[in-house]
């Protein structure tokens, strides 16, 4: 079994699961979402997803390194969000604003940041005052929101109560707005956010940005919220899980190449060089019985008791007919048994089956009167 390292894998669910990190910040009133915040989240989640995913650098280089230089993006593209992060709020000279809350006290938007931004209860009633140096005719309103940096306006109009004033004072009520977003969107928004407004005069302008706060009312207490919940839960288990299964892909792998000997080159080179040995080896197996003839001539000494038996035979005695190459009866039988033996080792291809039985036919030259001669004679 092979590892299965996922780092491609990591990065894709680390990048959403990054994603829902910041909205859960964002909705719980952490911090809003700016550039800094979001990419920069976003990047580490999306490394630490990999790492876990992985878990052997070395077995997917390649895909690592790229999964590295775009988190690297990631981290770039916060780095930029910096000084908008510890700027804080700002309002343009000679404009004022300042609001108070069950949570704040008297603050304007220069004094509030990502960190420390104006927080309001949904309960709140939320009294504020507005001034500028010199009156505007006929304004044009803006607010919006700032998200990654990018400004993105939510109202645009005119208040026809901001014509020829310079200052300009009111309350308002947090779930009033509150509804009013809902009603607009169908979502109960929470949480933090960067906020930017402007009034915009042939007389003048004025512009402001700040950082306000509208925690929740607990953890769950929005249907957004509850929802970013499921979402995080359920990617944090997927997760996990791919991150066992590549901790198990690995630890199998290893007790396999731990259990199994690696394969030997000279093993292989003799296995297959032996293979051709073995049909070399029958054949010198089989033609080895060619080579038994050579102790053929260990029957030479049975001609030894020929010339014992050439003796014995009486002079008399007639060479039987079988033998072909001698047929003289008057010849001594004594070198007659000694040919036999020269025909049957010369010619081993010619017919050794009649050579074999030339000495039984030796009784029968042997009559009863040759036998007493022998006797009789003795020494001859």
């Amino acid at each position: 079994m092979k590892p299965q390292p996922k780092p491609v894998t990591g990065a894709i669910f680390g990048f959403f699961f990054g994603v829902v990190i910041v909205a859960l910040l964002w909705q719980l009133g952490i911090v809003p979402p700016d550039r800094l915040v979001v990419f920069g989240v976003v990047g580490i989640v999306m490394l630490i997803c990999t790492f876990a995913l992985t878990q052997r650098v070395s077995l997917v280089r390649k895909r690592f390194v790229v999964v590295v230089v775009f988190a690297a993006l990631f981290g770039g593209v916060a780095l930029t969000g910096i000084p908008e992060f510890v700027s804080g709020g700002s309002i343009s000279s000679g404009c004022t604003v300042e609001a108070s809350s069950s949570l704040s006290g008297k603050t304007g938007p220069a004094n509030t940041s990502a960190t420390s931004p104006f927080r309001a209860a949904l309960i709140d009633d939320v009294p504020w005052v507005a001034t500028t140096d010199t009156p505007f005719t006929s304004p044009t309103n803006v607010a919006g929101l700032v998200i990654v940096g990018i400004e993105i306006p939510v109202w645009t109009g005119s208040l026809e109560k901001f014509s020829g004033v310079q200052e300009l004072s009111g309350t308002a009520n947090v779930q009033d707005l509150q509804d009013q977003l809902k009603d607009a969107s169908g979502l109960e928004l929470t949480g933090a956010y960067h906020v930017y407004g402007g009034v915009n005069a042939s007389d003048g302008d004025c512009e402001t940005d700040a950082y306000i706060a509208v925690p929740p009312a607990s953890a769950f207490g929005t249907p957004l919220l509850i929802g970013v919940w499921v979402l995080a839960g359920i990617l944090f288990i997927v997760i996990v899980a791919l991150g066992i299964g590549v901790r198990r892909s690995i630890r199998t792998s290893e007790r396999l190449e731990a259990t199994t000997p690696p394969a030997d080159p000279t093993a292989v080179d003799a296995t297959t060089t032996s293979a051709p040995i073995v049909p070399q080896e029958v054949p010198e197996s089989s033609e080895a019985p060619a080579p038994a003839p050579a102790p053929a001539p260990a029957p030479a000494p049975a001609p030894a008791p020929a010339p014992t038996q050439a003796p014995t035979q009486a002079p008399g005695v007639t060479p039987t007919p079988l033998s072909t190459p001698a047929p003289a009866p008057e010849a001594s039988t004594a070198p007659a048994p000694a040919p036999e033996p020269s025909s049957t080792t010369a010619p081993p291809t010619d017919s050794p089956a009649p050579a074999a039985p030339e000495p039984t036919p030796a009784p029968e030259p042997t009559p009863p009167e040759a036998a007493p001669p022998r006797d009789g004679d003795g020494q001859r």
